[in-house]
């Protein structure tokens, strides 16, 4: 026979609600030579956003609507730490496939754009790194560092409480 100590019962109960929506599209930005403004979809929340009413080419020369215009702020990876990156004057379109940074406004705003085989490079007017995209699939995709994730507990709850929440979200 095993000497075994009994664990005391406990009334702690735990409960976590997980959920995914198929149609999620992931928020990535891409490093656009072509683009002659920076461009978001509706997945991107602006700041200062004003609402517009104007059109915008996107490639192919088709036209899509511009629905707000604003800022963005991300924050880049670039390898030993983060940096804040701001975009001014982004055009929301929400039918966009993908969030675009234009190297050309980036350009025109003092900083330098470097390209090689596997990732591109964005420094400021002191060469000081500000950013890094790394090259897949002939795309160039902006390195933003991870999201943070709050996770709040609670050691004591009413379980039928959460068992009667959970069953109005099933329905």
């Amino acid at each position: 026979m095993k000497n075994e100590k009994k664990k005391p019962k406990s009334d702690t109960h735990a409960a976590f609600t997980v959920s995914e929506s198929s149609n999620k599209r992931e928020v990535s930005w891409i490093f656009d030579s072509g683009a002659t403004s920076h461009m978001c979809n509706g997945e991107v929340a602006l700041d200062g956003a004003k609402d517009v009413q104007q059109q915008s080419s996107v490639a192919n020369n088709a036209v899509s609507k511009v629905e707000a215009v604003g800022n963005v702020k991300l924050k880049a990876d670039i390898g030993d730490g983060t940096c804040n990156v701001s975009l001014s004057k982004v055009q929301s379109i929400p039918d966009l496939a993908i969030n675009l940074i234009s190297v050309s406004k980036i350009c025109s705003n003092d900083y330098t754009v470097t390209f090689s085989k596997d990732a591109c490079e964005v420094r400021s007017a002191s060469n000081e790194l500000v950013a890094i995209g790394r090259a897949s699939g002939g795309l160039y995709k902006l390195c933003v560092a991870d999201e943070q994730v709050t996770c709040t507990a609670k050691e004591e709850f009413d379980m039928e409480l959460w068992h009667r929440r959970r069953e109005q979200t099933v329905r």
